[in-house]
């Protein structure tokens, strides 16, 4: 440093200290040099470790949220440049993907209690299961549908 550079830089450190000596000794936000409210160095370093725990934690909420709030990557398949997540139509996922390779439709009884407990039939409903081969190194992917939307969606192994 040249003397002028020198000079300056020791009037100001030299006006910050009499500014923290006015306040009290209290420093600027992250001196760590002296604190208001603790006598000793254990007692700063209690009170950083408080805080880096809270922080911790508000971190580990933030990604537990993230996790939960995204969809689940199972429930998603590509074709081409479309998602296919179940609740579209059966018209969207033939547009996106085109013709399965093999369905199946099937019926099953839709069953209802009675007050006592007891089962009842109170109709059919029909499913249709599509399965589309995804190319190598992809499981094949079974979609099922429930009056013209898709319901489920899973991969074999």
């Amino acid at each position: 440093m040249k003397g002028e550079e020198f000079e300056a830089f020791y009037r100001r450190g030299s006006e910050w200290a009499a500014r923290k000596e006015a306040r009290g000794g209290i420093g600027r936000p992250g001196d760590r040099s002296s604190h208001s409210g603790c006598d000793t160095p254990t007692e700063h370093a209690g009170e950083h470790a408080v805080a880096v725990k809270r922080r911790a934690r508000k971190i580990l909420l933030i990604v537990a949220a993230l996790i939960a709030s995204s969809p689940a990557f199972s429930e998603t398949l590509r074709c081409g440049s479309s998602l296919v997540q179940p609740g579209v139509t059966v018209g969207f996922v033939q547009e996106k993907c085109g013709p399965p390779k093999s369905r199946e439709t099937f019926s099953e009884p839709v069953m209802a209690r009675r007050a006592n407990g007891t089962a009842y039939e109170v109709g059919t409903t029909s499913k249709e299961v599509w399965r589309y081969q995804r190319g190598n190194g992809s499981f094949p992917a079974l979609l099922t549908f429930e009056g013209g939307v898709l319901k489920k969606l899973e991969f074999e192994k």
